[in-house]
């Protein structure tokens, strides 16, 4: 318990120690409240980034499902033990790796909608897998496949396009009421 305890006072400590050094700003500080109006309306306002938003909530919502039944596919369809889990979770690590280190090659190949369409096709392709197979190599495969579409597919939404037009320096300037 003292071990978890000082792991988290050092962080903290690191943070108190840190000197900020705050520029001082010619316009007049903003609620939070304000600032969340004008982000949600500049939003709205903007086809690309309404776009990208949608296309990962989306996306974010459907591939979920794979890590949360991942206990019961576990239990029921590979009638394995929690160790089968870890393995199955490191699975899904590698594939975040993998898709991580591969993501700038994959997106100088390949257009955003192509992407987002393979990334979409991986996705649907772990989640029957994970329901069809009761091998742990191949469902660790499938994770670590499925993982590595959502990374892309994350990478992606905020693709090229909408990260090279949309180049805005974000401060906050505002303070609590």
């Amino acid at each position: 318990m003292q071990d978890i305890a000082l792991c988290d006072l050092t962080p903290l400590g690191a943070i108190w120690r840190t000197k900020w050094h705050v520029r001082a700003s010619p316009l007049p500080r903003e609620r939070i409240t304000t600032a969340i109006h004008d982000g949600l309306r500049f939003t709205a306002m903007s086809f690309e980034i309404r776009s990208a938003v949608a296309r990962a909530t989306l996306f974010g919502l459907a591939s979920i499902s794979i890590l949360a039944l991942l206990p019961i596919v576990v239990r029921d369809q590979l009638a394995s033990r929690p160790i089968v889990y870890g393995i199955l979770l490191a699975g899904f690590g590698s594939g975040a790796f993998v898709a991580g280190m591969s993501n700038g090659f994959l997106r100088r190949i390949m257009s955003q909608n192509n992407l987002v369409a393979v990334a979409s096709v991986a996705c649907a392709t772990c989640c029957l897998s994970l329901a069809l197979t009761s091998s742990v190599a191949v469902a660790a495969f499938a994770l670590a496949a499925g993982r590595g579409s959502g990374n892309t597919v994350s990478s992606a939404a905020m693709g090229r396009s909408e990260t090279r037009k949309v180049r805005i320096s974000i401060r906050p300037n505002w303070h609590s009421p």
